[in-house]
């Protein structure tokens, strides 16, 4: 009887990777905070997206296409050919666009917090200053010249700030996002408008409705229901 060979452990690089949606960002970061505490802005905010992110991996195709009894190399090599299209054609734009939500929205954040934060150093500067009228009335001048800086720094936040509405950024640039995370599932499932094209009629269909989202054009209600 023959002895069965040893059994090896997995290597690092066959372990699935966790990988959390592009538009929640990095959950690891804030996971054991309290849940109000995870939504503060990020004070070392990323410079640019994570060009290696993907709305789904590579490696997932062949374990959902084997949970489904759809184990077959035809369709499995034609979901990657879907995929590597998308991911030139479309993740690029939704990368762009999903990051420049996140940095609008920090940045809001930022602000909201930032006058928070004076507004609370002015309260204690007026505490300050009316415990020092009645005790140490020499401290009055220096209190007030704190109040003064408090209120320029106050002015000068407000008005760089009303330079870029960063609400509105946010909310434009997360609907197209939205909108190009839909077109991504509706072309690679391949229901309307993308079910009854032939693969170039499909990929020149893609290619335009994407420029045209990333532009800020989004279909009609009359154009999804053709």
């Amino acid at each position: 009887m023959s002895e069965k060979p040893p059994q090896q452990k997995p290597s690092e690089s066959a372990k699935p990777v966790k990988q959390d949606f592009a538009s929640m960002g990095r959950r690891s970061r804030r996971s054991r905070w309290p849940a109000w505490a995870q939504f503060l802005p990020l004070f070392n905010f990323p410079d640019s997206p994570n060009y290696n992110f993907s709305l789904i991996l590579r490696d997932w195709i062949p374990e959902i296409l084997q949970k489904h009894g759809l184990n077959n190399p035809q369709i499995q090599n034609s979901i990657l050919e879907d995929l590597d299209f998308l991911d030139y054609e479309l993740q690029r734009l939704f990368r762009e666009r999903d990051f420049a939500a996140k940095r609008s929205q920090n940045d809001n954040r930022m602000a909201q917090v930032l006058f928070m934060f004076l507004a609370m150093i002015a309260t204690l500067i007026g505490s300050l200053q009316a415990l020092a009228l009645t005790g140490n009335p020499e401290w009055m001048p220096y209190f007030a010249f704190a109040e003064t800086l408090v209120a320029l720094l106050t002015t000068y936040i407000a008005t760089t700030r009303g330079r870029k509405d960063h609400g509105q950024s946010w909310y434009s640039n997360r609907a197209r996002a939205e909108f190009l995370r839909r077109e991504f599932f509706r072309y690679l499932m391949r229901i309307d408008p993308y079910s009854a094209l032939s693969p170039v009629e499909r990929r020149s269909l893609l290619s335009l409705r994407a420029a045209e989202i990333n532009r800020g054009t989004f279909p009609t209600v009359e154009e999804e229901t053709k």
